[in-house]
């Protein structure tokens, strides 16, 4: 069952890309933002979102030979890395959502959801990647560093309650608090390493030093130590705002994941070294006979003495990536709206950052689209395109947040995303308000 809940969470991750969670601006599709109060009294939903950031395209890897055929060139991948390789990746899967408005005025919001959530972040150097997979020929004489900032993985259910509040006509907030079961983790609390290489003057013996300081924790990989996945605890809240300015332009922001799991050390196992090792060379200039076997052997005999591990089962706690939005949202008429959006992902002193700018419009009474476009860190060319469709008591949406990742081979970031949703009204509402302010509100 353990390996079930796992493949279920990573696969989407696996299939598709970007490195944001569901928080697009995209008008129809507002699923994870605290600040949600939609028209209709009664909603009911569920959806899917995932992404990944890789830090290359599969063509950075390869090489055109003069036949034609493609060789697969390491020196070349890592020629176009940046200097710190980052991998992240999310995923959503909403298993329900039942919203309803309360009170006799419809002023309140209440809802119930649970989630299926996801989190990789990886971070290396890139020198720290090149030493291991290419060898030292290249860091002779030179520290290579990789700085440990918490680097891991976590699957992890959230039951999530939210209420909904208009204060009057033009502010509204939304509060949400979350009980999250921690289901699978891998962090890496401490995983500073140091690696030298001497670079042998006057026919000096060679060596390298590794000098390392490792802590990692893993909860519920270990199947004979999985033993109760209700015992990884945490809580977690949202909070969010929304100001209306005028008929046309609101104005929003928030705060999101602001906590923590903590994952109970009956299902945890942990490895830690802190240790320096120093590797001579296989051959001595100055011996006369060489036997390769003896001083492999020799080694393989150190290297067992000097690199110790110890074993722990302790209780250890992960936050969660904590993620700010500011943004607007402007209608320009009852079929067409503009939205931006500057978002931040803060997770282990790193910070992904964001700006989407969003555009919607309605064709007739069941048709609508979304075009958007995101600039992620350094990346400037993510162009998303969605799709609604949407009737009297259910609509559907379809997004994908970069239509130019349909070329695999050329792009890093991906991202899809489709949610389903039934909606109900306690009495029927009428359809000259619906046109006057718009149903387009009802965003996903």
């Amino acid at each position: 069952m353990r390996i079930i809940l796992i493949f279920i969470c990573m696969f989407p991750m696996m299939i598709c890309a970007q490195n944001h969670l569901e928080n697009d601006t995209t008008i129809n599709s507002w699923a994870q933002s605290p600040v949600y109060f939609p028209n209709n009294d009664v909603v009911i939903k569920v959806g899917l979102y995932a992404g990944i950031d890789l830090p290359f395209a599969i063509n950075d890897a390869l090489l055109k030979r003069s036949d034609d055929s493609l060789l697969i060139s390491i020196p070349q991948l890592f020629s176009n890395l940046d200097d710190n390789v980052n991998i992240v990746s999310n995923s959503i899967i909403e298993l329900f959502y039942i919203g309803m408005k309360l009170g006799r005025k419809r002023k309140s919001y209440f809802s119930i959801s649970s989630q299926l959530v996801t989190h990789l972040d990886l971070n290396f150097n890139q020198d720290f990647l090149s030493y291991l997979i290419q060898g030292n020929t290249n860091d002779l004489g030179v520290n290579v560093l990789q700085p440990g900032i918490g680097n891991g993985f976590m699957a992890y259910n959230s039951l999530i309650l939210s209420y909904a509040q208009k204060v009057n006509s033009k502010l509204l907030f939304e509060i949400k608090a979350k009980r999250l079961t921690g289901l699978a983790s891998v962090y890496f609390e401490e995983f500073d390493i140091n690696l030298y290489s001497h670079l042998p003057i006057n026919a000096e013996a060679l060596y390298s030093e590794i000098d390392q300081n490792i802590l990692i924790h893993t909860s519920s990989i270990d199947k004979n130590r999985a033993k109760d996945y209700l015992e990884n605890k945490g809580y977690a809240f949202d909070f969010g705002l929304e100001y209306k300015l005028n008929n046309r332009l609101k104005l929003l922001a928030s705060i999101q994941d602001v906590g923590s799991i903590s994952w109970n050390k009956q299902n945890n196992l942990s490895i830690e070294s802190d240790s320096l090792i120093r590797l001579e060379s296989l051959i001595d200039l100055d011996q006369e006979e060489l036997n390769i076997n003896d001083d492999i052997q020799e080694t393989l005999d150190s290297l067992t003495n000097l690199f110790s591990v110890d074993t722990l089962y302790t209780t250890y706690s992960t936050s969660l990536p904590k993620q700010y939005f500011v943004g607007a949202y402007y209608k320009i008429d009852f079929k067409q709206a503009f939205s931006l959006m500057l978002h931040s992902m803060h997770h282990e002193d790193v910070f992904y950052n964001s700006i989407n700018l969003a555009y919607q419009r309605r064709f007739g009474t069941h048709f609508s689209t979304q075009v958007h476009y995101q600039v992620i860190d350094n990346s400037y060319n993510n162009f998303g395109l969605g799709f609604g469709l949407h009737f009297k008591r259910f609509e559907m949406q379809l997004s994908s947040y970069n239509l130019l990742a349909i070329d695999l081979l050329n792009y890093e970031k991906m991202a899809y995303k489709i949610a389903l949703r039934f909606q109900f009204d306690r009495n029927e509402r009428n359809p000259k308000i619906d046109r006057k302010f718009g149903n387009y509100k009802n965003r996903f």
